[in-house]
């Protein structure tokens, strides 16, 4: 097999160096020399026009964060809202909802949003910021890494740009959760890998753990995948003691990493959700659960299609479908020259997918021990697939000029060889763009369609409490700043110390709003401390109990709807002429007490 072979040569005063790459047994294609960096185009402008793209996709979505006063990406809205308390520790006080959140949020990504705090840079704000520098820090790392894989600047620009697409069609990126710092720190971590800077590699691994643990655990089954080796026709075992000493540091690492989330992340809520109380549970049940997750009568989602369950795997854009052609590629090597100019750091590819698709399976044997399947899988799989795709269009490429080569020599030759690349890199740049107009960059963002409520919420107590079942208590506590009874976004299952709570708030919500008996009505305001009561008047239809998230409590529901049924109308109801103290469109806001007051009239 044929492998690149660089000589340097210096000329001139001695300053000036000049670059000059040869095939072993075979002309390399003139295509290639021309974008390589023969005529003085060397990797680093490659690798700023990969930057540069990354910083234009940026902007597209610094446009749209910053379109109005009050919009937020969905996830980001998770993690956000208590750590407003950063700025002002006076708001959303003895809040469960904050309790919960903030004990299983990763160490590493707690203590950076507290140190831009520390710097007067909001949690919001700091949210809508971050994307940049993760976006611009991931383009840097992942050329780095795909030149290793195969040293052509053009291609690495490539896989670069189909990899940097696929994160802006995604929410992965404009986030800025946990999830977000997965990609810079992994290919940071491939990058030293290949690099030979074990210590480093190590560094950007502990990094991993401390933002999104799951990542963590695929990294050091990498190192412990490449332990294993093909030669003479067997499997064998590395003799490198060197592998083996990465492979003890980087375990000894992971526990270090480990120690403080898991004492602090269960300590208070508890172990994670069993099987069994899973299995009984309608909050994991596809395709309306809050988690769904179980899904008998459709296997092919749950074991690929299902976002919790399944492997993940996403062909956006879609060109990158071509990498799936690359193992094909390697069977015929004459065929496909470029194929064989590929590094061993190729090989981390399969590696990734080997630990990945392992300890999916291992997530599946021991559910919910090793959390969701999906989270060991969806993020190497984005990455293998963009860098495959980038290698295997640029291959395709390589090809069809050799072909045009055969026939034309010189002018003609460039001419054809310029001419396909062009019409292959104009969908490929302006993709997103063209047919992901509305999408692109936007992925889950949220923008807030009530500023006058929010704003009135913004005007009461710090320490109020909004007991409501409408969608908005999912904004309430990020653009209003104050806590929320329930909300149907932060009602997460996975530990039943905390769901439990909510579960249990919820059906005495419902049960409260919509019966007839002022004691239960006054009860329920007097238990949970509850300030202001948000209502939409459609709450009081039956069509509106049949919504995804109520219909996970029955009978509690049902009840609700034989409440509306009869002729008598729901207190809570009756209350709105008298208590009201906010109104807007088809939302009313009552005063609790007021409402409580009525039910001890009555009692």
């Amino acid at each position: 097999m044929s492998v690149w072979r660089e000589s340097e040569a210096l000329s001139g005063r001695g300053s000036a160096r000049s670059v000059r790459y040869s095939l072993e047994g075979t002309e390399l294609n003139p295509y290639w020399v021309k974008t390589a960096g023969m005529k003085r185009l060397s990797s680093n402008f490659w690798l700023l026009l990969s930057l540069t793209f990354a910083a234009g996709y940026s902007v597209i979505w610094l446009k749209a964060a910053f379109a109005g006063k009050y919009i937020m990406q969905a996830d980001a809205g998770m993690y956000m809202f208590w750590m407003q308390r950063f700025v002002d520790p006076t708001l959303l006080p003895n809040d469960l909802n904050v309790a919960y959140h903030e004990s299983i949020s990763p160490v590493g990504y707690t203590a950076l949003y507290q140190s831009l705090a520390r710097l007067w840079l909001s949690p919001v704000l700091a949210n809508k910021l971050l994307p940049i520098a993760l976006t611009l820090t991931t383009t840097v790392y992942c050329f780095r890494f795909c030149l290793q894989v195969l040293p052509v600047p053009a291609v690495a620009f490539v896989s670069t740009l189909l990899f940097n697409q696929h994160l802006w069609l995604t929410d992965d990126v404009n986030s800025a959760t946990p999830r977000s710092f997965v990609y810079p720190f992994f290919f940071a971590f491939l990058y030293y890998l290949v690099r030979g800077a074990n210590v480093r590699a190590i560094v950007a691994l502990g990094l991993i753990g401390l933002f999104y643990p799951t990542m963590m655990f695929v990294a050091v089954g990498v190192l412990a995948v490449r332990l294993v080796g093909w030669s003479k026709g067997h499997l064998r075992l590395s003799t490198q003691r060197r592998d083996y000493v990465l492979l003890g540091a980087a375990i000894a690492v992971a526990g270090v990493v480990l120690v403080p989330f898991g004492l602090l992340g269960q300590a208070e809520f508890g172990p994670l959700v069993s099987l069994a109380q899973a299995r009984a549970m309608p909050e994991f049940q596809a395709p309306f659960g809050r988690i769904s997750f179980f899904n008998d009568r459709d296997p092919w989602n749950f074991w690929f299609d299902g976002i919790h369950s399944g492997l993940g795997l996403s062909l956006n854009p879609v060109i990158v479908s071509v990498g799936l052609l690359l193992p094909f590629f390697w069977l015929f090597p004459r065929r496909f020259l470029l194929v064989q100019q590929c590094r061993p750091a190729i090989m981390l590819l399969p590696q990734m997918l080997v630990s990945s698709i392992a300890l999916f399976l291992a997530a599946h044997a021991l559910l919910f021990r090793l959390f969701l399947p999906s989270r060991y899988t969806m993020h190497t799989l984005r990455m293998v697939v963009a860098i495959a795709g980038g290698l295997a269009l640029c291959i395709l490429i390589d090809v069809a000029v050799r072909a045009y080569q055969k026939r034309w020599q010189g002018r003609k030759a460039r001419f054809w060889g310029w001419g396909i690349a062009v019409l292959v890199a104009m969908p490929l740049v302006f993709y997103p763009q063209i047919f992901w107009q509305k999408h692109f960059t936007k992925a889950g963002l949220v923008t807030g369609t009530v500023p006058a409520l929010y704003e009135f919420f913004q005007q009461q107590p710090k320490n109020s409490l909004i007991a409501t079942l409408s969608g908005e208590a999912d904004n309430l506590s990020v653009f209003a700043q104050r806590s929320v009874l329930v909300s149907g976004k932060y009602a997460i299952p996975y530990h039943p110390a905390y769901y439990n709570q909510i579960r249990q708030r919820v059906i005495d919500l419902i049960h409260a709003q919509y019966s007839q008996d002022a004691a239960e009505v006054g009860r329920f305001i007097q238990q949970y401390g509850v300030d202001f009561w948000l209502l939409e008047r459609s709450m009081f239809t039956p069509a509106y109990l049949n919504g995804r998230w109520l219909g996970l409590f029955d009978p509690a529901t049902t009840e609700a709807r034989s409440h509306l049924a009869s002729t008598s109308r729901p207190l809570v109801e009756q209350a709105i002429p008298r208590c009201t103290v906010f109104e807007t469109g088809n939302i009313v806001v009552l005063q609790a007490a007021c409402v409580g007051r009525r039910g001890e009239d009555e009692g």
